[in-house]
C-alpha cells in the first residue's frame, strides 16, 4: 500500500512538473512580446528625454517671455497643457513654465495612464502639420524640445495601450504559475516523506 501511494505521488509530481514548464515558457513568452512592443518607444522616449534635460531655465524663460506667443509655440504649449491635464490656455502656459518643478513634472510624467480621451485630443495636434520639431525649431528651441516630448508620449501611450492587457496577463499567469508551484513543492516533499517511509520499512524486513 504504501508503495502504490509513493508510486501514484510521483506520477502526480512528474505530470505537474511538465505543465509547470508549459506554464513557464507561455509566461515567457507574453513577458518578451511585451518587452518588444515597450522597446519600440523608447527610443523616441530617451530622445525627448535628452531633449528637456538639454533644455536650462533661460530657454524655458523665453518661451515664458512670450506676450503673445507664435503659433507653433502656442501650438506646442497647447498640447503640453492638455496632457498635463490642465486648460489648453498661453494663460495657463506660462503660468506651468513659471514653476521651477515644470521640467522635473515632465520627466516623472505618469506616461502609463493616459486616457483614451486625452489621447484623441492631443491627436488633433500632432496631426498639425507645423506639428514637427524642426518646424518648431524655426522659431523656439525649448519649444523644438517640449514638442519632441509631446510626440514620444503619445507614442509610448499608444504602444502601453497594447502592452497594459499583456501585463495584466502575464501577472494573471505567473499568479497561476506560483500557486502552482507552491502545490508542486507540497507534493514533492509529500513523496519524499513517503520514500523515506517506504526505504525504512524494506531497511527494517
Amino acid at each position: 500500500i504504501q508503495k502504490r501511494e509513493t508510486d501514484e505521488q510521483q506520477k502526480t509530481v512528474a505530470a505537474n512538473t511538465i505543465l509547470i514548464k508549459e506554464e513557464e515558457a507561455e509566461g515567457l513568452k507574453i513577458k518578451d512580446s511585451a518587452e518588444a512592443d515597450l522597446q519600440e518607444a523608447m527610443p523616441a522616449l530617451e530622445e525627448a528625454m535628452q531633449a528637456l534635460d538639454a533644455l536650462n531655465k533661460k530657454d524655458i524663460t523665453e518661451v515664458r517671455s512670450y506676450g503673445r506667443p507664435p503659433g507653433k509655440v502656442e501650438l506646442v504649449m497647447e498640447a503640453v497643457m492638455i496632457l498635463k491635464q490642465v486648460e489648453p490656455t498661453w494663460a495657463e502656459a506660462k503660468r506651468q513654465l513659471g514653476d521651477v518643478n515644470f521640467l522635473n513634472q515632465l520627466r516623472d510624467f505618469d506616461k502609463d495612464h493616459i486616457s483614451e480621451k486625452t489621447l484623441k485630443k492631443i491627436a488633433a495636434y500632432t496631426s498639425h502639420e507645423d506639428f514637427k520639431p524642426d518646424i518648431v525649431g524655426t522659431v523656439s528651441n525649448a519649444a523644438k524640445s517640449l514638442c519632441q516630448w509631446v510626440l514620444a508620449i503619445e507614442k509610448y501611450a499608444k504602444i502601453y495601450k497594447i502592452v497594459a492587457p499583456k501585463k495584466a496577463r502575464l501577472d494573471e499567469a505567473m499568479a497561476s504559475l506560483k500557486a502552482k508551484q507552491d502545490s508542486l513543492a507540497a507534493a514533492q516533499a509529500k513523496v519524499a516523506e513517503l520514500q523515506a517511509i517506504l526505504d525504512k520499512l524494506k531497511a527494517d524486513f
